[in-house]
């Protein structure tokens, strides 16, 4: 199963295997570091566009707001009262600086969230209603802005949705999203529409059973809305022990300013025979609620704007964190690698170079390897290779000495000698043997034709003898000298 890798690395020299291997090793990294990096900067930029959703959905409350209150005023102008006449001109103010509020905000990010078109029908709507308010009736008043309303909220909740704030996917921010964009909103206009159609009533001093019976509905759906808030806020504040201290006080004086307007409504409109109240005081109770509701909408709102900044900041600082961890361990990993690879290839170059030194008999340094892994090994027994080379060498040209004294005794002898080795070649012949031969060749050659004095070094005795086996059998029992006499001539 390894051969086709042994046989790729084999074809290859180390440094080579080397960054093959450290590519390999990079690929994986590269890629899981892509993934989580990739991860993260989608959370970040999902984040962030809540944050956009919440830049235009701000001046969109403050339209609907103002969109409720003159509502509810308007009823008042319209039925007579010249108070409530003068006042109309400072809500209209109030939402022309609203509207120019999101145009400015419409033409940075309008085109992010892809809400231009519905903008622009929700700002065309309030103008055209804006254009006729004064000619309507009460009931045609209360119906057009009702509609307005209804639009703009209905922009806000389609904000929310485009902007990823309806999948925030933590438990305090998406219950706070429900609150600010949804359920206050949506409460804040049924405790608008209650005020109009109360404010209507007393100032007419008149009321059918079924407006008797929408008011008394609008109650019960405004109690409903703030079962739902407050069971929401509550698990925002148990997730966020933060956001308990920035919403509770609004909450306690939504609390309050509901707890006074709910039963004025029943009491004075709802289940009185008589409306004999004053319409002034009920438009007074009722923003007071209102306004109530909307503080703890844009301090749920600000809550939200805080936990998801400091997301993005979590975010961010972890992945600067990721990345430089994975840089410092691949810095460290390098250094390593380059280490490895010079050690390495160091000490290979010593091994290589204390391996020429012995093959070109050089014995005079041993090879140097500090590590103690396998390379430390190979130099071990590289150096006790060559401490035995050098012991043999040494042994050996001692024996030669030994015998080059010899050889010179030997060539110098007046004796005539000649050596064998054990398989009978003629491997040394002095001087005084090599004269003798040379001066008798011709008588030698009498008995052995083929005989000739130079060529004897080298050759084998058994051509000198009429019976080598026998002469071999001589030589094998030898214990003591051996003579014998050969005539020649």
């Amino acid at each position: 199963m390894l051969n086709p890798g042994i046989r790729l690395l084999g074809t290859m020299k180390m440094p080579q295997k080397m960054l093959l291997i450290a590519i390999i090793f990079l690929i994986p990294i590269a890629y899981l570091l892509f993934v989580y990096e990739r991860a993260l900067t989608a959370q970040i930029e999902f984040s962030q566009m809540e944050l956009e959703g919440v830049r235009q959905i701000a001046p969109v409350r403050k339209i609907i707001q103002n969109m409720q209150v003159h509502r509810g005023v308007s009823q008042l102008a319209l039925a007579g009262n010249d108070a409530a006449k003068a006042k109309l001109a400072e809500f209209r103010a109030n939402i022309k600086a609203a509207i120019d509020e999101q145009n400015r905000v419409d033409e940075q990010i309008g085109t992010i969230l892809n809400t231009r078109q519905e903008w622009a029908r929700l700002r065309a709507g309030w103008q055209s209603l804006e254009a006729k308010a004064d000619t309507l009736s009460p009931a045609e008043s209360l119906k057009a802005h009702t509609e307005a309303i209804a639009a703009a909220q209905d922009f806000a909740i389609l904000t929310a949705d485009r902007a990823n704030m309806t999948l925030d996917p933590d438990i305090e921010t998406y219950y706070l999203v429900d609150a600010f964009a949804t359920k206050i909103v949506r409460m804040t206009e049924f405790a608008g529409q209650m005020r109009a159609r109360s404010v209507k009533a007393l100032q007419l001093q008149a009321l059918t059973p079924e407006e008797r019976t929408e008011l008394a509905v609008l109650s019960r759906m405004i109690a409903s809305d703030l079962r739902e808030v407050d069971a929401g806020l509550n698990k925002v504040e148990g997730a966020n022990a933060a956001a308990k201290s920035a919403l509770g006080q609004p909450r306690r004086a939504l609390a309050a300013a509901f707890d006074a307007y709910l039963p004025k409504v029943k009491n004075e409109v709802i289940s009185a025979e008589v409306l004999e109240a004053a319409p002034d005081a009920m438009l007074s109770v009722a923003t007071a609620a209102i306004d109530a509701a909307y503080a703890v909408n844009d301090a749920a709102r600000q809550e939200f704007v805080r936990l998801v900044g400091e997301r993005v900041d979590r975010l961010k600082s972890e992945q600067v964190r990721s990345l430089a961890t994975v840089a410092i361990a691949l810095l460290f990993v390098a250094y390593l690698f380059l280490s490895f690879r010079r050690a390495m290839l160091s000490t290979l170059a010593e091994i290589g170079n204390g391996a020429g030194r012995v093959a070109s008999g050089d014995f005079s340094r041993e090879v140097a390897v500090t590590s103690k892994d396998e390379f430390a090994d190979i130099a071990g027994e590289l150096n006790r290779m060559q401490s035995q080379l050098k012991e043999r060498i040494e042994s050996e040209q001692k024996v030669a000495r030994e015998n080059l004294r010899i050889r010179n005794a030997l060539d110098g002898s007046s004796n005539n000698v000649m050596l064998a080795d054990p398989d009978g070649n003629i491997i040394y012949c002095n001087r005084a043997g090599n004269d003798m031969l040379r001066s008798g060749e011709a008588d030698i050659r009498k008995q052995l034709p083929e005989f000739r004095a130079d060529a004897v070094l080298g050759s084998n005795f058994d051509r000198y003898h009429r019976s080598p086996a026998h002469q071999r059998g001589v030589l094998a029992g030898l214990k003591s000298t051996h003579r014998a006499e050969i005539l020649l001539g």
